[in-house]
């Protein structure tokens, strides 16, 4: 049996020290993401069950939304210059999140938006007015992490009404 030469053998642990931390340190970077993250979810302040479709997705997915729940639809991460709501939530760039969203409840189409996206006073109630979502800082309670919801009022479940 030959034995292997001590420089060798620190040399080859040297080397595999230096890969498994150039490995980690490609990880890291892979996953970064920008200084900003932001959480879409969804809100329910009304009295009834109902399922919000986002089109062009499937009508047979549905995010169903308890009385009085938020949940959770997606996260992104964005740097200090950009827009959480053109460069996030209704980006272009990514494929649309979305351009049409349907309130269903007990199988019957209550009320459907269409976009696109835009600024208009508040006064006008649209999942694509930037001015009827919520921008809120994270609960979470981190520097840089904000929640942006949009949350479902009695009002918006009017039968038959477009936006």
């Amino acid at each position: 049996m030959r034995m292997m030469p001590i420089q060798t053998g620190r040399r080859l642990m040297l080397f595999s020290m230096a890969l498994i931390m150039l490995h980690g340190c490609w990880f890291f970077q892979w996953d970064y993401c920008g200084p900003h993250r932001y959480k879409i979810q969804f809100g329910n302040e009304t009295n009834d069950t109902i399922d919000l479709l986002l089109i062009p997705h499937d009508h047979s997915e549905s995010i169903t939304l308890f009385p009085d729940s938020l949940v959770l639809h997606a996260e992104f991460c964005l740097d200090e210059d950009e827009d959480p709501f053109i460069d996030g939530v209704f980006s272009e760039l990514d494929n649309a999140w979305w351009d049409e969203i349907s309130i269903r409840w007990n199988d019957t189409m209550l009320h459907t938006w269409n976009g696109p996206y835009g600024t208009v006073p508040d006064t006008i109630r649209s999942f694509f007015n930037e001015n009827s979502w919520e921008l809120v800082e994270s609960e979470e309670g981190l520097e840089g992490h904000w929640d942006i919801r949009f949350i479902i009022k009695e009002s918006d479940i009017v039968d038959n009404q477009e936006n």
